[in-house]
């Protein structure tokens, strides 16, 4: 994003209350470590995804989400 990075997107959903029941699933085409992943949950993710994107995948994350 040219402006701003995942997280402070994360953090400014997060901060606003009517958003809190909104499931949000971060993707990144880094390699990401575990620790970068409980970082991002801590903040309010709700999944987390890499790149290149399988589409079951995706479906698999939704129906998990849906849950």
């Amino acid at each position: 994003m040219p402006k701003k990075d995942g997280k402070e997107v994360l953090k400014e959903i997060r901060a606003n209350k009517k958003h809190d029941n909104v499931k949000i699933v971060m993707i990144t085409a880094s390699k990401a470590t575990n620790s970068t992943i409980q970082a991002y949950k801590k903040l309010g993710a709700n999944g987390f995804l890499l790149k290149p994107l399988k589409i079951q995948e995706i479906r698999d994350e939704i129906a998990r989400l849906l849950k």
